[in-house]
């Protein structure tokens, strides 16, 4: 009670658990951000779209927030398209 929760899940599929709960930060990855990524000005598009909804950056649904890193890491084949590997560094300060 009067503290702040964060949900921290490997994966972005603990995010509508989060919402349903009100926990107000969920921080992941797994993704590896798409991994194989087509980038154009206001346009991205990778395979990964279609297996996740959310891949990479930051998301707000009902006033609840969800971080998905990139990471540095790679899937299946060692190889990263138009998605550069990332290391996170989330300063939380009281508001």
């Amino acid at each position: 009670p009067g503290g702040f929760n964060i949900l921290l899940s490997h994966s972005p599929w603990g995010y509508h658990q989060a919402i349903a709960r009100s926990i107000p930060l969920t921080l992941s990855g797994h993704t590896h951000g798409g991994q194989v990524v087509l980038r154009l000005p206001g346009f991205s598009l990778s395979p990964a779209m279609f297996l996740y909804p959310y891949i990479e950056g930051l998301y707000w649904n009902e006033g609840v927030a969800l971080y998905v890193t990139r990471g540095c890491g790679t899937t299946g084949p060692p190889v990263r398209i138009n998605c550069k590997p990332e290391i996170t560094v989330i300063t939380l300060t009281r508001g």
